[in-house]
């Protein structure tokens, strides 16, 4: 199905300002929100059978994301608290982030801080977090993703979570 501009009717196409209910949340490829908008009802319930298989297809791509985005969020959480690597120094180069780390380590202690000195921006936190990440995160993540992709997770706040009871 063709997409229409977010001011157009997606049935003829004149100026709208109604927006389909059920997948005004639709996010694109680009993880941008773009619901189907329509310039009156009579509109909108036209062009219903047409839209609806796009507005489940919509709404699948968006719990994808949206899972995507949480799963994202909470392994960048989980390495907070569990953060092993030894950064001795980061170099940035020609668009590159060179990160120097000391394997040795000095065995006093498993966990780290993330060097927040060594860190410019939110995208080099979650490089640093990302560095050498371990096989335990997605090991303690499998249920957090079942849970996502089974539409039972809505929110997840800092290191804990609320799911539906089932």
């Amino acid at each position: 199905m063709a997409t229409t501009s977010h001011n157009e009717c997606a049935a003829c196409g004149e100026n709208a300002m109604i927006k389909c209910a059920d997948c005004i949340d639709h996010l694109d490829h680009h993880a941008l929100p773009t619901p189907t908008c329509y310039c009156s009802k009579d509109c909108q319930h036209t062009h219903r059978a047409q839209h609806e298989d796009a507005c489940k297809e919509y709404n699948s791509t968006t719990l994808l994301y949206r899972a995507g985005e949480l799963l994202k969020q909470a392994f960048l959480e989980y390495r907070k608290v569990v953060y092993d690597c030894d950064i001795v120094s980061v170099k940035r180069e020609e668009g590159r982030l060179h990160i120097n780390t000391n394997h040795a380590g000095d065995g006093t202690r498993m966990f780290r801080s993330l060097p927040s000195n060594l860190i410019h921006n939110l995208q080099e936190e979650h490089i640093l977090l990302s560095h050498e990440g371990c096989m335990d995160a997605i090991a303690q993540l499998q249920g957090l993703m079942t849970m996502v992709i089974s539409g039972r997770l809505h929110r997840c706040y800092g290191t804990s979570y609320r799911a539906d009871v089932v």
